[in-house]
């Protein structure tokens, strides 16, 4: 397939893998981090594991953000989710988060290709254990989206108690949420020792690669 975004790296994981940072830290042990895949989405292990088995959910397609996925995109999104959440449960609380955001914001991971966060965490944790600014709640994912579509930015964060809240980032001054921000929470709010950005992992990490062990050796569904 045609690389239509040569500055997205999960494109060119995906489209170009031979010249993708994976490829770099990765290629003398794995030719693919993909652990799960259908027509829509696939599922891979984080480069910057704060917990073990922490993965993304990132469409094939190229959007900015999953709130901006064709509708029937994130209807298929959402079963995925709920079969992820379910295997993680081994590993800890599961924790959902997308920091959505268009690449004309300037804020976010520097990727903007839209990916779903799920960490398995140690114990719960909620919207006010990591983000200091009342949020917007909703009552499923769906809707938290279908309020979301064309925002700039934003932070949605489904907690290890299933609530669903999200924030409208663009309204805030800038500075505010930095590049990564709940990873800089959670590394806080944890006392984790590790980087929070995933840009300074250029090694190996033990864990990423059980994580996709792990997955090869069982039954995804």
């Amino acid at each position: 397939m045609e690389l239509k975004h040569k500055n997205c790296e999960f494109c060119v994981e995906l489209y170009d893998f031979k010249n993708s940072r994976f490829k770099e830290i990765y290629g003398k042990h794995i030719n693919s981090r993909i652990i799960y895949k259908n027509d829509l989405f696939f599922v891979i292990p984080t480069i910057g594991q704060l917990f073990p088995s922490s993965l993304l959910i990132i469409p094939f397609s190229h959007h900015e953000t999953i709130a901006d996925l064709p509708q029937n995109h994130r209807s298929n999104l959402i079963p995925l989710i709920e079969q992820i959440t379910r295997k993680l449960k081994i590993f800890g609380y599961p924790l959902l988060f997308e920091h959505g955001a268009k690449c004309c914001s300037d804020i976010g991971c520097g990727i903007f290709h839209a990916h779903l966060h799920v960490v398995p965490v140690p114990h719960q944790v909620s919207w006010e254990d990591l983000i200091p600014f009342p949020p917007t709640s909703s009552n499923s994912l769906k809707n938290a989206w279908d309020n979301l579509k064309n925002v700039g930015s934003y932070i949605l964060l489904k907690d290890t108690n299933n609530n669903i809240n999200f924030l409208r980032t663009e309204y805030f001054e800038e500075g505010l949420f930095e590049s990564q921000f709940i990873r800089q929470a959670l590394v806080n709010y944890f006392q984790i020792d590790k980087p929070w950005n995933w840009r300074e992992y250029n090694m190996p990490e033990e864990s990423l690669i059980e994580t996709i062990d792990f997955f090869q050796d069982i039954n995804f569904k």
